[in-house]
């Protein structure tokens, strides 16, 4: 009791005191509530002092750089910077310090970061400054938009590609419009007139005569047809049609003239791919990507050898084109002769469901593989193209 009351006696008699050492509890307090507030963000926070080096290297910097804050801890930022920046990170930090400016982004709001594995961090940040007891703290916060930034690129590249293939599409429209005017102004109009103008004299011929004219009316006639043919053949293959996948295949490597020492081509089928019919959208979009990845691969790849396999039955089918040649890297392609050909062909790949590889590397070759599932359709995992069949082909056992 007495030294209780002498307690009491002293704090009433020194009023200063208890209201310093209640203010240092509530300084101390404040200071825990910024350390948690600093250790727990999502966002990295990092302060150096007036000579560079690293003060503060809170938890969430551990995470996105990789390195443990003991090893940073009075240490440089070199380590987190990209090599090429670091000789005048020094400069830049020197300069924001005695602009007396105390908060700014960095760069232009998006700066690079070095990760301890070696990769690159694209990191959206500000920087402030502060004066404590006389000494400069400079701090940075930072954002991993690492991924994001990945999938911006990746948004603006397929956008970029698009409009390639879009100005790509209406050129072979113009050339596609040209050759069918041509065909059918230069070759079939020719013909039918021939036949218009022996129909004629076809009709008014005496009997005798009639009979030397039928065999020219009807070669007339048969070469019409052959050019009619000739024609839809570009729009649309009528083996396709008519006779299924393998065999307008066939078809189509045949009618590729190859010069001498050019690529051997050879087509290789499955005795159920042979005889199978899928729905008329599977087909022609197969048939157009194996006609696509040919020509790119006569064209560009400078190979002794291409294969074109087809394997499949009711369940699915598996389209593989590969070559010899040059070979390619397996990013984008971006930039690659033909490389708008590969987004013509991802994209019917993707309107019929069907998934489509490129595989290749440089000086070994290039594969490009079409898988398609019934299966997948059928749940609705896939924006298939509706199922139907060649008209004109019955079904099986009918």
């Amino acid at each position: 009791m007495k030294r209780a009351a002498r307690l009491t006696r002293r704090s009433a008699a020194h009023p200063g005191s208890a209201a310093r050492a209640g203010g240092a509890d509530n300084l101390h307090d404040a200071h825990k509530a910024l350390a948690a507030i600093v250790d727990g963000a999502s966002d990295a926070v990092i302060s150096i002092n007036g000579d560079g080096l690293i003060t503060l290297f809170n938890p969430a910097a551990e995470r996105i750089f990789g390195h443990p804050a003991a090893l940073m801890l009075g240490g440089p930022m070199d380590r987190l910077l990209p090599v090429a920046v670091r000789a005048g990170h020094p400069a830049l930090i020197s300069r924001f310090a005695q602009s007396g400016v105390t908060q700014r982004s960095m760069g232009v709001g998006r700066v690079q970061g070095l990760r301890a594995d070696g990769r690159m961090l694209e990191l959206e940040a500000s920087i402030s400054q502060a004066v404590a007891n006389g000494q400069v703290a400079l701090t940075a916060i930072l954002r991993d938009v690492t991924e994001r930034v990945a999938q911006e690129r990746l948004i603006e590249t397929a956008r970029d590609e698009l409009a390639q293939l879009n100005r790509r599409l209406l050129e072979q429209e113009k050339q596609t419009s040209r050759k069918l005017a041509q065909g059918l102004h230069d070759e079939l109009g020719q013909t039918l007139a021939a036949l218009r103008l022996h129909w004629e004299a076809y009709r008014g011929a005496p009997g005798a005569q009639r009979a030397g004219m039928d065999e020219r009316i009807t070669s007339l006639v048969v070469q019409a047809n052959r050019q009619i043919r000739s024609v839809l053949s570009d729009l649309r293959p009528p083996l396709l049609d008519e006779l299924g996948l393998a065999a307008a295949l066939d078809n189509e490597i045949r009618q590729h003239h190859v010069e001498k020492d050019a690529a051997e081509v050879g087509l290789q089928t499955s005795a159920e791919a042979r005889s199978q019919r899928w729905s008329a959208d599977v087909e022609y979009a197969t048939f157009m990507i194996a006609r696509e990845a040919l020509i790119n691969a006569l064209s560009h790849a400078a190979a002794h050898h291409i294969g074109v396999r087809l394997s499949g039955n009711a369940a699915g089918l598996e389209l593989r084109v590969e070559d010899d040649g040059i070979g390619m890297a397996t990013d984008t392609h971006v930039g690659r002769p033909g490389h708008l050909g590969l987004i013509g062909m991802r994209e019917r790949a993707h309107a019929i469901g069907a998934a489509l590889r490129i595989d290749g590397a440089l000086g070994h070759g290039t594969t490009i593989t079409l898988s398609w599932a019934q299966e997948a359709c059928d749940a609705g995992e896939a924006p298939c193209a509706a199922s139907r069949r060649p008209e004109g082909v019955p079904r099986e056992g009918t």
